[in-house]
């Protein structure tokens, strides 16, 4: 009778282990099918373990992000000093200017025959015309002007009335005879491909500071005289 009763018990024990089984398959998902494990009956949620490992690094891309941001407010208020010095330049120093030229011819100095008294530029008042040879045209110079430096090495330069302009080098010296003589080594060339043949000027000088210049043309004759005076761009 005893054993009859274990054995109906074990009985008993297995059915209600069975019963609390099937009522757990729902739960897991499990469907009306032949399942082998108790893996095959209630699989792992795999879903929701790829949702917690991504919001697990999305919080760490954020924490790495907010580091980020904090280092670079750190580096941008620190002040980097530079290794070498910086200079700060010293203002220029400017230099003084040179007092004007006379406006007048000194006289001891043209005495002296000190040739240094031309340095500057020079006008030389007249109306000089050029007739061409050839064709016979005429043309009249309102503007000649002489510049040089203080051994009497210069450059001219003359405009015409019809906007052609005539330039040179030019060398004045004393001669002999205390006479001023500015000469050109060649015939001028003209921007109009126009020439003005040789000049000589023999110059003396006047009770009121300027120069009286006869000028000639030693290859063809004829002569004119002009005034040489200080030019206004000295003054």
């Amino acid at each position: 009778m005893r054993a009859v009763f274990t054995y109906g018990g074990s009985v008993v024990l297995v059915g209600l282990v069975l019963w609390a089984a099937l009522a757990v398959l729902p739960a897991c998902g499990a469907q009306n099918r032949i399942a082998w494990t108790w893996s095959d009956w209630c699989p792992v949620n795999t879903s929701l373990a790829a949702e917690n490992q991504l919001a697990s690094l999305t919080d760490a891309n954020r924490s790495l992000e907010r580091a980020i941001l904090q280092r670079e407010r750190e580096l941008a208020a620190l002040q980097c000093v530079p290794d070498v010095p910086v200079q700060i330049a010293e203002p220029k120093q400017t230099e003084p200017e040179k007092p004007p030229l006379p406006e007048k011819i000194d006289r001891k100095d043209w005495n002296d025959r000190r040739i240094g008294l031309l340095e500057g530029c020079w006008e030389l008042e007249s109306r000089f015309v050029t007739n061409n040879r050839e064709t016979g045209e005429t043309s009249r110079y309102n503007v000649w002007e002489m510049c040089f430096d203080a051994t009497g090495k210069g450059r001219e330069e003359m405009l015409a009335d019809n906007g052609a302009t005539c330039e040179g080098p030019v060398q004045g010296r004393f001669d002999g005879n205390g006479k001023l003589i500015i000469e050109e080594p060649a015939n001028l060339q003209c921007s109009d491909g126009e020439y003005i043949y040789r000049l000589r000027s023999a110059c003396e000088l006047n009770d009121n500071g300027t120069a009286s210049c006869v000028v000639s043309q030693p290859e063809v004759g004829g002569s004119t005289t002009v005034e040489f005076r200080r030019s206004a761009r000295d003054n």
